[in-house]
């Protein structure tokens, strides 16, 4: 296959091969990703990536999928993540620091702490990224970039690993896109 030219699709191509995972394999999942330019339609660029993601599905396992899904994740350096550090530099506890990750809305409309469970609502009923345009039902594979920002920004700002799921988006037939991270 002919190298990928536009951003994101670059981005799948190169973490589907730092996964290790055969050549053949990614070709065929990125089987015409070379023909989707920067300047290409956004309806054409929704419609590769669903077909992606689809032979992502039936290609690989699970835990593959969600691993360089998350991977993908964008925005998760620069202004966001300064400002992650710095609401955890000025809020020690959790619950102070949840309260100003959600009034800072790095994440969209609402983050909740539960126990130790914290739900993350980018709000609105499109979807953020690349789908938007698409009235087609996506897997969920292609939600796991928004799963990993969340969980990157996290992680980084509270210095210790995470678990993380999401618990609907608007791509895949949710409301809205929302995600449930895991504190313990």
């Amino acid at each position: 296959m002919e190298k990928a030219v536009f951003g994101r699709i670059i981005r799948l191509d190169e973490e589907l091969r730092k996964a290790g995972i055969e050549k053949k394999t990614v070709d065929k999942i990125m089987e015409g990703g070379n023909k989707i330019l920067k300047t290409s339609r956004p309806a054409d660029k929704a419609a590769w990536m669903k077909i992606a993601m689809d032979r992502m599905d039936s290609l690989l396992p699970e835990e593959t999928r969600v691993k360089v899904r998350e991977e993908c994740a964008c925005c998760t350096t620069g202004s966001r993540l300064k400002l992650m550090k710095k609401l955890s530099e000025e809020n020690k506890d959790l619950d102070s620091f949840f309260k100003a990750v959600d009034n800072s809305h790095v994440f969209g409309k609402k983050v909740e702490k539960k126990g130790n469970k914290v739900y993350v609502n980018f709000g609105g009923s499109k979807c953020v990224c690349t789908p938007k345009v698409s009235s087609e039902i996506f897997s969920t594979t292609y939600c796991q970039c928004c799963k990993g920002h969340v969980k990157k920004l996290l992680e980084s700002a509270l210095k210790r690993e995470l678990k993380a799921d999401i618990v609907q988006t608007a791509c895949s037939g949710g409301k809205t896109c929302s995600f449930v991270i895991y504190l313990d």
